[in-house]
């Protein structure tokens, strides 16, 4: 047990030595540690707090655009509608209004072409009837209805 009281001293003279001596700056170690870690906790806290301002913020502006589309969406059906129906009655007027100006542009060209047919049918049968009577007709003919032509337009009312 001899053995062990002189190891056991210088242990413990070693022991307070070293905590005499790495006292203060073991301390302040501790110290400037525990003043980092809080500096970092504040810090983190921060930023953990702003990431759940930020993340609520985005999350409403989320909603909002989910919201805004949705609108948008029933927005462009109904403009659809609108425009369909717009096109559906100005196609009416106009299918109206092209119907009449075929029928007028129909029968305009109807009336021309019987005219022009009432033109060609008259011209051909003067020419067939002057052909007939040049054929037909002596000089006697000529000579009586050279006198009874004018007779004959006195005496009209």
């Amino acid at each position: 047990m001899e053995t062990l009281i002189a190891p056991t001293v210088n242990i413990l003279v070693l022991v307070g030595f070293l905590v005499y001596v790495l006292r203060k700056p073991l301390k302040e170690f501790v110290q400037t540690r525990h003043v980092n870690c809080s500096e970092e906790l504040h810090k983190v806290t921060d930023l953990l707090k702003t990431a759940y301002e930020q993340f609520n913020e985005y999350t409403e502006k989320l909603k909002m655009i989910e919201t805004e589309a949705l609108s948008l969406k029933e927005q462009a059906l109904q403009d659809a509608k609108y425009m369909k129906l717009r096109i559906l009655s100005d196609a009416r007027k106009n299918y109206a209004r092209v119907i009449g100006d075929a029928k007028q542009g129909c029968d305009s060209m109807f009336l021309e072409f019987r005219q022009e047919l009432q033109k060609e049918f008259g011209n051909r049968v003067v020419g067939r009837a002057e052909k007939l009577l040049a054929e037909r007709l002596t000089k006697d003919d000529c000579i009586r209805l050279g006198r009874e032509f004018p007779r004959q337009v006195e005496s009209a009312p």
